[in-house]
């Protein structure tokens, strides 16, 4: 069985993730949202991707190419906020979610360093997962124990204790440049209220 026919036999169509695949059928590609990138005056161009995520692969990689909707992403999310259950149908077990979702990194290997002179202060891994281990380290609001990842476009957070998936879906290359996924959680966080 390849790669993609047991994500989506194990998990997507569990999940009802209809939207959810690595590539995007030709007679969907309608429903891709633009992309766009910076300008040489500094705004937002459309642009064209340089290598295009959504033609389907022979090779699908968890890294490059999966593409899915809002709607999807948030059942995914959702199941994992339920440790491992959506809908009553179980994904994963309750404890395989907690041990993905901990830090196993020792403390002489945070801060991360995922590239040369780029730190990820207050964050561990866990598998699969950047796992929050200090609040105040990581310099923002949030829950130690909350669990996140980014990809190209995309970005999203699960705090158990708070109960909350934070999700954002771009279609700009390269987001980190712009302070915006950081204001959306601190935007997030300070509009919880007791």
């Amino acid at each position: 069985m390849s790669y993609d026919a047991f994500l989506k036999q194990r998990i997507f169509e569990p999940l009802g993730m209809v939207d959810t695949g690595f590539g995007i059928p030709d007679d969907q590609r309608d429903r891709l949202a633009r992309l766009y990138g910076f300008s040489e005056t500094g705004g937002f161009a459309e642009t064209v991707e340089s290598e295009p995520r959504h033609i389907p692969s022979s090779i699908p990689r968890g890294g490059f190419g999966l593409i899915s909707t809002a709607p999807d992403y948030m059942r995914f999310a959702q199941m994992l906020l339920n440790k491992g259950e959506l809908d009553g149908e179980r994904i994963l077990g309750r404890m395989t979610v907690e041990y993905m979702t901990r830090n196993h990194l020792p403390d002489e290997l945070i801060p991360i360093q995922p590239a040369p002179g780029w730190f990820v202060h207050g964050y561990g891994y866990g598998f699969l997962f950047g796992v929050l281990v200090n609040a105040v380290q990581a310099g923002g609001l949030g829950s130690e124990g909350e669990f996140m990842w980014s990809g190209l476009n995309t970005v999203f957070w699960i705090d158990p204790k708070e109960e909350l998936i934070g999700l954002l879906m771009t279609r700009l290359e390269y987001p980190n440049h712009i302070p915006f996924y950081l204001d959306f959680r601190t935007l997030t966080y300070q509009a919880i209220v007791d």
